[in-house]
């Protein structure tokens, strides 16, 4: 009876101490941890990926884009089925050209 009963003790000490500590990190370091993180990689440095990045999109932005005609309006206006023609597709493609010289910094 006494080693079950010391062996409860130990055990809600040992999670009540995890418990401090899990406050402990998730409060009082996790923040500025993560801060410091999110600091250092939104910083547009020379040389460093999300300079890159912003200088050159690392994927294509393009699409393709159809647009219908309706050929009856007054048709459509009396309950009938609409007839349309494809316009298209047209096609557009964005392309930047930057040249960035000075360090640009956004906190």
């Amino acid at each position: 009876m006494e080693l079950k009963e010391r062996n409860f003790k130990k055990t809600g000490l040992i999670c009540v101490a995890v418990l401090v500590c899990g406050m402990v990190f998730s409060y009082g370091i996790f923040p500025s941890i993560l801060r410091f993180m999110i600091k250092q990689n939104v910083l547009l440095k020379p040389g460093t990926q999300i300079r890159d990045m912003f200088e050159k999109i690392p994927f294509p932005l393009d699409f393709k884009l159809h647009i219908f005609n309706v050929t009856n309006p007054d048709e459509i206006m009396r309950g009938g089925k609409p007839r349309v023609n494809d316009i298209g597709p047209l096609y557009f493609e964005y392309v930047q050209f930057v040249r960035v010289r000075s360090l640009v910094l956004f906190i």
